[in-house]
């Protein structure tokens, strides 16, 4: 077997190309939300243009879901502890 090239190994052949995208299928096929699709799919590697052809839809679409993805994991990461004022008097006293 010939070996590539570093700079061959990030274009794939028709072939691999199409393994690929099966094997993103599968791993995306039996998760509900597009949103959770894309982030899945984004880990992977796979560009915006990449993902609306898997998913039949819309690079805008597939930008949408990725941003709103992005702000609720934002919105549902843990708040640190807040600091116990010393010396703070309670109400009433």
């Amino acid at each position: 077997m010939p070996s590539r090239k570093k700079s061959d190994l990030t274009e794939q052949t028709p072939a691999e190309e199409r393994i690929a995208r099966l094997l993103a299928l599968l791993v995306v096929r039996d998760i509900e939300h597009t949103a959770e699709q894309v982030q899945t799919l984004r880990a992977a590697g796979f560009g915006v243009s990449q993902i609306a052809q898997l998913l039949g839809t819309t690079e805008n679409a597939v930008s949408v879901a990725s941003y709103r993805a992005r702000q609720k994991e934002t919105r549902s990461a843990p708040k640190p502890p807040r600091k116990k004022r010393s010396g703070a008097k309670k109400r009433g006293e």
